[in-house]
């Protein structure tokens, strides 16, 4: 006798097919669909998601979003900075300016692009497929060729708190020579919604972009969040991440180098409490020589949080002279926590300079004990020796005004957390 043997779906598969069969066919719908169909959810067994298991975490997808809800009441993310900003609700666009520094464009979704979903279609990616084929609002930022703009461009993208799915997409291009600042906000009170959001990158030749990114969702909200940038000749994006907020956050970084003496620099601080896992991966792909990356992770874990980083470079054989130096750090406030790491080199060419590493520890016992000689209270020597840590990926944010308001959340989180 023969059993017949299937793989039975989830209730958060079958919600995601049904959704995906309501909405009208397009090509990156049709793509995502016949990869749910075929794979499922990621999970545990897939290598990538060996630490976020996606198919156990989704019990149930949430129903999409509908028309934009009432703004919740919130201060800036930033404090008082002065920003170009464009505001979201539930993943859709509530608000833009009606006008623009010269040489910015911005325009809604639907108008399209030319390289619109380029770069998420080659990933092969399911969380990429979905995060695409759900989008039904989002941004194409545009900085014409040569132009520098100097007043930031802050994306807000803000949860009303209902029980909800949202895709928000942002697509950025960079022309040759031209310079962003761009920062990235995702926020919520409260509320167990879900965010699966996707960001393509296009950074032209000798163009600069700064890409800052806050995530402070709710603490009952999953947010996936996929990053995919392409790097031309002597370009350089450079971006920092706060990660605060969440449940459970998997944010995963592509990283294409496009021509030669292009650089990209990825730095984060991850700060997890109670039960909350967060999970960060990475790979940044030299195709081309005289390519140079840093990747420099903070992590600070307390209670019973879980933190991961999985980060590979991967030096393809034509890309000799390449530089590439990737670590994470992890602080631990308790012996509950549990940090997973998995730092890997793939280098297929000979010329090369590369390392990685992680680590995981305590607070050093012999500085707590020089501080508190001096007179230092055991908590505040806590809280400095925190800050010093996670002050190290902090410092390399450019704008002076964003790294005070990061450092501020840093500080109140401690000071919640720190025993």
């Amino acid at each position: 006798m023969t059993a017949n043997v299937r793989n039975l779906r989830t209730a958060a598969e079958d919600g995601l097919i049904a959704a995906l069969g309501a909405l009208s066919a397009t090509p990156a719908r049709e793509r995502a669909l016949a990869r749910l169909l075929a794979e499922g959810l990621p999970h545990r067994r897939v290598e990538a998601w060996k630490y976020f298991d996606l198919r156990a975490i989704l019990r149930d997808f949430a129903p999409p979003a509908g028309p934009a809800a009432k703004a919740p009441a919130m201060h800036a993310p930033f404090g008082d900075l002065a920003t170009v900003t464009l505001t979201f609700v539930d993943g859709r666009l509530v608000s833009m300016p009606s006008t623009l520094p010269a040489g910015l464009v911005v325009r809604r979704l639907a108008e399209g692009a030319a390289d619109l979903g380029r770069l998420a279609g080659e990933l092969g990616d399911t969380v990429a497929d979905l995060a695409g084929a759900f989008a039904t609002d989002g941004v194409i930022v545009e900085v014409r060729p040569g132009a520098t703009i100097e007043t930031p461009l802050l994306v807000d993208f803000q949860a009303s708190g209902a029980a909800v799915s949202m895709s928000p997409r942002l697509f950025v291009t960079l022309g040759e020579g031209a310079s962003l600042h761009l920062l990235e906000a995702h926020r919520g009170q409260s509320g167990a919604y879900q965010v699966n959001g996707l960001v393509e990158v296009i950074v032209g030749a000798n163009a600069t972009l700064d890409h800052v990114k806050l995530q402070a969702q709710s603490r009952d909200a999953l947010h996936l969040a996929t990053a995919v940038a392409e790097v031309h000749a002597g370009g350089h994006y450079r971006a920092f991440a706060l990660e605060e907020g969440a449940a459970h956050c998997r944010r995963q970084f592509h990283m294409r180098y496009a021509g030669e003496n292009a650089k990209v620099t990825l730095l984060g601080a991850t700060l997890a409490a109670g039960r909350q896992h967060l999970d960060t991966t990475l790979v940044v792909d030299h195709a081309v020589p005289n390519g140079v990356s840093r990747e420099m992770f903070k992590i600070i874990l307390a209670d019973e949080a879980r933190a991961v980083f999985q980060g590979k470079i991967v030096v393809r054989p034509k890309a000799q002279k390449t530089d590439g130096q990737m670590r994470a750090n992890a602080l631990m406030l308790n012996e509950g926590p549990e940090f997973d790491a998995k730092p890997e080199l793939e280098i297929f060419a000979d010329d090369v300079v590369c390392a990685h590493g992680a680590t995981a520890g305590t607070l050093d016992e012999d500085l707590m004990f020089y501080l508190g000689a001096r007179g230092i209270p055991d908590r505040e020597a806590k809280a400095l020796l925190a800050t010093a840590f996670v002050g190290e990926a902090l410092e390399e944010v450019e704008n002076e005004t964003v790294r005070a308001a990061l450092s501020r959340r840093v500080s109140d989180w401690l000071e919640a957390h720190l025993g």
